[in-house]
């Protein structure tokens, strides 16, 4: 059983498994799109003609590109040179999710490898899953929800909430004025923002690992506590 995305997050991905050197079209792209949407379409287009400007031959120029979006999935989160990272506490919610995803391994509290799939990135290529197994996390309000059969990507970049898997669960969720809200039972159980094309919240982890630091929770921020 393989795992499906939207278009907005498959082009957020490829954006940000490219190198830092296309900082600026990257900046760019995700500036100039419509409405705030980002579209993997578009996307790729703009990186094949990016490529021909740099290039010498039209020929070459595709072979490059190819050989960018290829090696872009190799790209890990932290590695200092792409274009855009997100925290361990970053989620994007996802309407077209068909599951959990997160790159953690640690993050688990139940794990189960096993031949789950594959799930086509946003260069096309594709990456399999891993593992699956539940993540416990705190909301940025403080309440504590389980996320069922999360898949274990180890070459995802981000940490990604399904709204489908959330509704099966039983929770309601709300979209607009730039917020998303996570309702059970007529109580908030999550906030989140829209920031750019795409709505993020931060979850705390629980698990048996010792934090280093505590985290002192708001919505859409963080501050350390020393």
């Amino acid at each position: 059983m393989g795992v499906t995305f939207s278009d907005e997050v498959q082009a957020l991905w490829l954006l940000g498994t490219l190198l830092e050197s296309w900082e600026t079209l990257c900046v760019s792209l995700s500036s100039s799109s419509t409405n705030g949407t980002l579209n993997k379409e578009v996307m790729s287009n703009a990186i094949l003609h990016e490529n021909i400007r740099r290039g010498t031959s039209s020929e070459k120029s595709l072979s490059n590109v190819h050989d960018t979006l290829s090696k872009s999935k190799d790209k890990k989160v932290g590695s200092g040179d792409i274009c855009y990272t997100s925290t361990d506490e970053d989620w994007v919610i996802d309407t077209g999710a068909s599951f959990h995803v997160t790159l953690h391994k640690h993050f688990f509290n139940t794990y189960k490898e096993g031949d789950f799939g594959e799930a086509r990135m946003g260069n096309d290529g594709l990456s399999k899953i891993i593992a699956i197994g539940d993540v416990l996390v705190k909301t940025c309000i403080g309440e504590i929800i389980t996320l069922r059969d999360v898949r274990y990507i180890s070459d995802f970049w981000m940490n990604l909430i399904s709204f489908g898997k959330l509704d099966d669960q039983g929770y309601t969720n709300i979209f607009g004025k730039g917020q998303w809200k996570l309702v059970k039972d007529s109580q908030i159980i999550a906030k989140g923002m829209k920031i750019g094309a795409l709505y993020r919240s931060k979850f705390e982890v629980i698990n048996n690992h010792v934090n280093i630091v505590d985290l002192a929770w708001s919505c859409g921020i963080i501050a350390l506590v020393i």
